[in-house]
């Protein structure tokens, strides 16, 4: 096996996310969210190995101390050199995207709260309303909020934040942004992510409260009363909040039509997609399990 050989699986799960972005907005939001999940976990798969065996196999050929890691580059079946422009960016990318991807594993399980709570009003000059991480289902709505917006609304933006708590939507972004710190390219994959959680959270208020319109109107009032900067602090600014993300294309959908059911053939060629990236993923998650395990032998 050359380096070129793992760019393979890195070349198709390019071409995923692609696909991913271009239908995501003609898919139901649950749905979507679903697929670019599967998506950033096959990306995943395929990218997080290859980085490492590029980085391993660039140093295995470096003077002095290439030699503590040739032999495990080998046993793995990995040979040939790894030009710079391939080595350099690998390494770089490995060296910083390990500390940042473990620091947002670490800031969720910091603002996790698993224990049932009510709903939290906190005096507060800003308008806003979020869900705490973790099944306890915790909200905090601002006082600035529940003066801006009349009861229907205030129910609507409820139903909003309960959607996140109820369908576990900090489970996707808790996966989607360690995978983006590792991987910067993804980045936009989790930005359209987010805004489909808000997009499905959106629905759901719209059906408890059976009135789209309301919902799109709390929408807008939040987000014009809003101004720039987080108004609860920098830890808690990783969470979205209620008016924070596409408030233009949301009240939009919500003045439309509910969202229909794609066609089956997109659903199928993006979940067969979805299926080969995995599958060659887990080619390169064999080959890394592979160079752990020399490694693990040689201690």
């Amino acid at each position: 096996m050359t380096y070129a050989t793992l760019f393979v699986p890195l070349a198709i799960a390019a071409a995923l996310t692609a696909l991913t972005t271009a239908v995501h907005r003609r898919l139901p939001p649950p749905v979507a969210a679903r697929a670019i999940s599967a998506t950033t976990v096959a990306v995943a798969t395929a990218g997080i190995p290859a980085l490492w065996l590029l980085a391993m196999s660039y140093i295995a050929h470096l003077p002095v101390i290439g030699a503590s890691v040739r032999w495990c580059v080998q046993a793995v079946g990995l040979h040939g050199d790894v030009p710079w422009f391939v080595g350099v960016p690998a390494m770089l990318l490995v060296i910083v995207g390990t500390p940042r991807a473990v620091r947002a594993w670490m800031l969720d399980r910091r603002l996790c709260i698993h224990t049932p709570g009510r709903i939290e009003y906190i005096d507060a000059a800003e308008p806003y309303a979020v869900t705490i991480p973790g099944k306890g289902g915790r909200i905090i709505i601002s006082t600035a909020l529940v003066g801006l917006v009349d009861d229907a609304e205030l129910h609507a933006v409820i139903a909003h934040e309960q959607a996140h708590a109820r369908f576990r939507h900090d489970r996707y972004l808790l996966g989607s942004r360690v995978v983006a710190a590792a991987l910067p390219m993804m980045r936009p994959l989790t930005a359209r992510l987010q805004f489909v959680l808000e997009r499905w959270a959106d629905e759901s208020a719209a059906r408890r409260c059976n009135d789209r319109h309301t919902v799109a109107a709390a929408l807008a009032k939040v987000a014009l009363a809003q101004t720039s900067g987080s108004p609860i602090g920098p830890m808690m600014s990783s969470l979205n909040g209620f008016g924070d993300l596409g408030v233009t294309a949301r009240v939009k959908a919500l003045i439309g039509a509910a969202p229909s059911r794609p066609g089956r053939t997109i659903t199928l060629v993006l979940w067969l997609c979805i299926a080969a990236t995995g599958l060659l993923g887990a080619v390169q998650v064999h080959h890394f399990g592979r160079a752990i395990a020399a490694l693990c032998r040689s201690t």
